[in-house]
C-alpha cells in the first residue's frame, strides 16, 4: 500500500497552501516538517494516482487484543497510580 498520513496546520481562516506540513513517517519515524508550498516530494506529476486495487480479503478484518500491552488501559481503579516504566534501566 502507498498510504502516508500527515498533518497540515494553518492559522484560522487561512488557505491550505499557507500551512505547515508535518509528516511523522516520511523520514522513517522522525518528524519532517516544511511549508506546504515548499514540499516537492509528493508532486502529483511525479506520483500519478493509480487505480485502487481491491483488498485481498472480503469483509471485515479481525483485530486481536494483546492484554500484555492494553490491559492497563481498562484499569480504572489504579489510573492515577500507574507510572510508565521504561524497558531499559
Amino acid at each position: 500500500m502507498d498510504e502516508n498520513n500527515g498533518l497540515v496546520v494553518t492559522a484560522r481562516n487561512q488557505p491550505f497552501a499557507d500551512g505547515i506540513l508535518m509528516d511523522g513517517w516520511r523520514n522513517g519515524g522522525r518528524l519532517y516538517w516544511c511549508a506546504v508550498k515548499e514540499d516537492s516530494a509528493y508532486d502529483l506529476r511525479l506520483h500519478p494516482p493509480r487505480k485502487p486495487e481491491p483488498p485481498p480479503y472480503a469483509g471485515t478484518t479481525a483485530w486481536k487484543e494483546d492484554p500484555l500491552y492494553s490491559a492497563w488501559l481498562q484499569d480504572y481503579d489504579n489510573v492515577y497510580k500507574w507510572q510508565w516504566q521504561p524497558t531499559v534501566r
